[in-house]
């Protein structure tokens, strides 16, 4: 900042106390007058003067005490390209400054949390479109074999066998195209959001009846156990069914690790659906007799991008089922928690308080 610009920030102040100045003189001429005495010119002129080489010299040494501090705002005004620079202003020469360099470091520090937020939300997309693809390609690769042999055997005797298998391929695709339509509309969750009543065993009966073709070919026999005919909680009716789904589809693949086709040789297994109302409100569990979560997984099973052992176990896993179903019910401010037993099942619950829905959503 030049000294001009300096004394034209000051102007206001300058005029003011030069104003004072002359008013004081006016006082002191007019008491001497009344008591008989006039008070020179010239006297009038050097106390005016005096005053005046005060108020350059207050003006000149505030001036030198903050030149450093206004150099290094315009070397940083030079250096727009590298913007983290800025929170390396220092030489604060008073209070006001500082305040400055505070409120610039604050909001700085906001700037990186959300820049380091959008960032892990880039590489969560990133990382989660590069399986999905993997995942995706899959099931078109078989639909491709299986219409291939069925135009080289050319006989309609496993025509239903080819179909229910090029469905079970489709159920997949359905399924991932969904999950990535779930992860786009979780980043504008608070615009899709419609909190009502809604009534859970009806909601459990629709996707039991969304997923009963997977259950039979899997031979599981799903179960719902409620306390009362009807059990209504505060929520959004989608995206809980999403999360249901979610379970569900968890809870049918990690029943069994044995091909699907020989899972009709097999005992039926049970998958339990359980709504219960408990003093903290109501909670859904929805428990099968699978394979169980080793202990060493269990801390991250709600992770991003986390198969742990049992993902080695079954194809098509891509970590985002639970991860995403955790993120809903905590932007909901339902509560979901796991509890398992390595070679005994799981069983995931969520718990919906008496006021579940989180203020932000509201």
């Amino acid at each position: 900042m030049r000294l001009s610009d300096f004394i034209m920030d000051r102007l206001l102040y300058i005029v003011i106390f030069l104003v004072n100045v002359l008013l004081v003189l006016l006082v002191i001429g007019l008491d001497f007058l009344s008591a008989g005495v006039q008070l020179k010119p010239g006297n009038m002129v050097y106390i005016f003067v005096l005053s005046l080489a005060g108020l350059s010299l207050f003006l000149i040494l505030d001036f030198v005490s903050k030149r450093a501090y206004y150099r290094r705002l315009a070397d940083l005004l030079r250096q727009q390209e590298e913007p983290d620079k800025t929170v390396m202003l220092n030489g604060a020469a008073n209070r006001e400054q500082r305040l400055v360099q505070d409120l610039m470091q604050a909001r700085h520090r906001l700037y990186m949390d959300e820049l380091t937020r959008y960032r892990q939300r880039q590489d969560y997309h990133r990382s989660f479109m590069n399986q999905w693809v993997h995942h995706m390609k899959t099931p078109v690769s078989v639909i491709g074999l299986l219409i291939q042999q069925f135009r080289e055997t050319g006989a309609a005797a496993n025509a239903r066998e080819l179909l229910e298998s090029i469905e079970e391929e489709n159920d997949r695709l359905y399924y991932g195209l969904d999950m990535i339509l779930q992860m786009a509309r979780l980043d504008q969750f608070e615009l899709d959001v419609q909190v009502r009543r809604v009534d859970l065993n009806g909601l459990i009966r629709s996707v039991i009846n969304d997923n009963k073709k997977a259950c039979i070919r899997q031979a599981i026999y799903p179960k719902l156990e409620s306390g009362e005919p009807q059990m209504e909680v505060e929520t959004d009716e989608k995206w809980m069914r999403f999360v249901l789904n979610q379970l569900t589809v968890n809870a049918i693949k990690y029943s069994r690790t044995e091909p699907v086709g020989a899972a009709a040789e097999l005992d039926a297994k049970r998958l339990m659906y359980t709504v219960e109302r408990t003093a903290q409100g109501i909670s859904v569990h929805v428990a099968d007799e699978g394979i169980g979560i080793p202990e060493q997984d269990v801390p991250r099973v709600f992770d991003a991008f986390f198969t742990g052992d049992n993902g080695r176990l079954t194809s098509g896993s891509t970590g985002m089922g639970l991860f995403l179903a955790k993120q809903v019910c905590n932007r909901l401010g339902h509560r979901l928690t796991v509890s398992t037993r390595e070679g005994g099942g799981s069983t995931f619950s969520v718990a919906f308080a008496g006021e579940s829905i989180h203020k932000e959503v509201m």
